[in-house]
């Protein structure tokens, strides 16, 4: 794609995402809840908007003999999506429309919320996490955050005693990925060997660990790990080892799902590298144009790329040195997808004793025809 696009509104990515196409004619597992251990407790939110919370005690700790203790459950309110907790505190984010003001909250319960940050300017937030030395790690969804200095899908704020939340810093990810456009100040674009990293915003999941904030995105098989004393990013790797100027925008989606370990590992799943590299040069889709119809022309391409690449590949990501340990397929869980309806339903979570468990389900997919017309 020789387009390049300033991503600015969700009104151009929409359009960029026509453009590239990557969106359409990508395989895409299914949404997964968003886990978190804080201490001796799984924090679970569901898919929902981040609207349902789950806390169960760790049970692999239990007294033994004692029966199982149903989770306690949370139903926050509505237009609040809650990130993460840390010390028995829950931690969300609600966008306010009318004055475009992201408002960065907290609560103790999950059901009385309180606002102690609020970022001005159009901010939209992916995610966040306070730090240790008082300042807020903020992740842009789909809009990088801009200034005269560059461009950066992360930033550091520090909230004033007014409230408000001031932006302090980008955070130089080490890509090299922006350049300034041209007669303008505080524009950027992404230079042509990047544009693979145009859908980072739409893709990228943060996971709260001991001492450290792992950001990922999943399309491209991109881990960043920032500790959480001052937000400084520690490492970059990437799952095979590749870089982002090597990644084509049509590449097949890498991380099929991944979820927090108790010891403060992450428990990885992705596709086979061969898929990445080779899967849309051995089988391409045709051209993208948006309709019903084209999932019907594109599914065979889909179904050859599975059975050319099917394996599912297991990993232990370990944060301290950014490391990816291979591993069997934990019990209960595929080595192998069958069919891309498979791979749409892919998707996993973590038990209160700390094993994986399987939580797959079918998408239906559009153009698929209707289970009696089948």
């Amino acid at each position: 794609m020789a387009t390049r696009l300033i991503i600015r509104t969700q009104r151009t990515v929409l359009a960029l995402l026509m453009a590239v196409g990557t969106l359409s004619a990508q395989q895409i597992p299914a949404s997964a809840c968003r886990q978190v251990w804080d201490g001796d407790r799984l924090v679970t939110v569901s898919t929902e908007g981040g609207r349902r919370v789950e806390v169960e005690e760790r049970s692999d700790r239990a007294r033994p003999g004692a029966p199982p203790r149903a989770p306690q459950v949370l139903a926050v309110p509505p237009g609040i999506h809650v990130r993460y907790a840390h010390q028995g505190t829950f931690y969300g984010h609600r966008f306010d429309r009318e004055t475009r003001t992201a408002h960065l909250l907290r609560s103790r319960d999950g059901r009385r919320w309180e606002v102690f940050g609020r970022l001005a300017g159009g901010h939209r937030l992916l995610e966040f996490r306070h730090l240790e030395d008082g300042r807020v790690l903020l992740v842009a969804a789909v809009a990088p955050f801009q200034t005269e200095q560059g461009a950066s899908p992360v930033a550091l704020a520090r909230v004033l005693e007014t409230g408000e939340a001031q932006i302090d810093e980008l955070v130089d990810l080490g890509l090299g990925a922006w350049e300034r456009v041209p007669a303008t100040r505080n524009q950027w674009r992404l230079k042509a060997p990047f544009l693979a990293l145009e859908t980072m915003g739409l893709w990228t999941q943060a996971f709260h660990l001991p001492g450290r904030v792992v950001l990922v995105d999943r399309w491209r098989g991109l881990f960043f790990v920032f500790d959480t004393e001052r937000g400084r990013l520690q490492r970059t790797s990437q799952v095979f080892g590749l870089r982002p100027d090597q990644m084509e925008p049509e590449d097949e989606f890498c991380v099929l799902g991944l979820q927090p370990r108790p010891e403060g590992t992450l428990l990885v799943a992705t596709r086979e590298q061969g898929a990445l590299l080779f899967a849309r040069k051995d089988h391409p889709t045709p051209p993208v144009d948006g309709s019903p119809g084209w999932f019907r022309k594109a599914r065979p391409a889909q179904a050859d790329s599975l059975r050319s690449y099917p394996k599912v590949q297991w990993w232990t990501f370990h944060p301290d040195g950014a490391v990816f340990e291979a591993i069997t397929a934990p019990e209960g869980l595929p080595s192998r997808l069958d069919s891309p309806e498979v791979l749409a339903g892919f998707r996993f979570r973590m038990g209160p004793d700390g094993s994986p468990r399987p939580e797959f389900r079918l998408v239906p997919r559009p153009g698929d025809p209707a289970p009696e017309e089948r």
